[in-house]
């Protein structure tokens, strides 16, 4: 969410997979990350998958405004599912 390239098309990055399988085919939430002026903008959330490609928006979800130094910190402390941690390199 810092470091890659958006994991589908259209500079959208994924923010929740299948939990079963973690294959973007299954579907995704995903939404548009903006980095500008010390601020992290998430918009656009939708439901999408990388077989249709199509975006299923909900359009009942705002914007988040983040600051980037507390984002970028959050980013490396987090340990996701499947204790994932990052920097991959480290531990």
């Amino acid at each position: 969410m810092l470091q890659d390239n958006s994991d589908l098309p259209n500079n959208r990055n994924s923010i929740y997979i299948c939990p079963a399988c973690a294959d973007l085919g299954c579907g995704a939430v995903t939404i548009e990350i903006e980095i500008k002026n010390s601020i992290v903008k998430w918009s656009k959330f939708g439901l999408q998958d990388s077989i249709r490609n199509s975006i299923k928006h909900f359009d009942n979800i705002e914007e988040f405004y983040l600051n980037l130094d507390e984002y970028r910190q959050a980013v490396i402390n987090i340990e996701g599912i499947g204790s994932y941690k990052w920097p991959w390199d480290k531990d």
